[in-house]
């Protein structure tokens, strides 16, 4: 079998391992595309492990490479993470569906196709909010989507709520009395995400895996 001649990163090390060779169903797959309503792009972060999924980052020689829509990107690396290939794009322009081609020194080719779908409140926010149930309607959600939201307040003394819901038709997310109740007065902040995790449908026999993820942010006085 040929085999893949890769440079293993590692945080442990000054700059970069002796070269290594690799077997390359031995390399674990790992994809990460995230945004935020307040950032203007979005960033997909690729790297291919040699180790399992804790593995040390590792730069592809050629023949192989990863594409993202038929892009060839090009290998960067930071110590605390080693090796990774990045590339950020307009949220705008980003939504919608992708496909990440990791193609190994063997010509043999594994592709990942996935859809970026960012999500936004259909009404905002007063600047005041009671201290009762209220309500939220997202857009560009479907229903059974899972949505995490975490309110916090300012007080050392409770915890935050840190819960998730599925979306009804109606994009409708509640926040219960009880909930509420447990915040105090104030300053509060609510962070909502949209969080896909899953296996890769084609892969190495090392497997691999690609997590998606949205948020958006909002500040609001919560009153008696």
């Amino acid at each position: 079998m040929l085999v893949l001649v890769i440079f293993v990163f590692s945080c442990k090390e000054q700059d970069t391992a002796d070269s290594k060779v690799a077997n390359p169903e031995a390399i674990f797959l790992d994809y990460k595309i995230s945004g935020e309503e307040d950032r203007d792009f979005v960033t997909c972060l690729i790297q291919f492990r040699y180790g399992g999924e804790d593995g040390n980052g590792m730069v592809l020689q050629k023949p192989a490479s990863v594409k993202l829509d038929g892009q060839e990107l090009n290998a960067d690396s930071v110590k605390m993470i080693g090796a990774f290939y990045e590339v950020q794009m307009p949220v705008e322009q980003f939504a919608g569906e992708h496909v990440i081609t990791f193609t190994d020194v063997n010509n043999k080719q594994y592709k990942e196709t996935f859809r970026f779908t960012p999500f936004s409140l259909r009404k905002e926010l007063p600047e005041t909010v009671k201290r009762d149930s209220f309500s939220l309607f997202l857009q560009n959600v479907g229903p059974g989507t899972a949505i995490r939201y975490v309110l916090a307040d300012t007080s050392f003394t409770t915890e935050d709520l840190n819960e998730v819901q599925k979306m009804s038709s109606e994009g409708r997310i509640i926040f219960t009395r009880t909930e509420i109740g447990k915040l105090k007065p104030g300053p509060v902040t609510l962070l909502l995400s949209r969080e896909e995790e899953r296996r890769v449908k084609t892969s190495t026999r090392e497997g691999g895996r690609i997590s998606i993820s949205y948020s958006l942010r909002r500040e609001f006085e919560l009153v008696d």
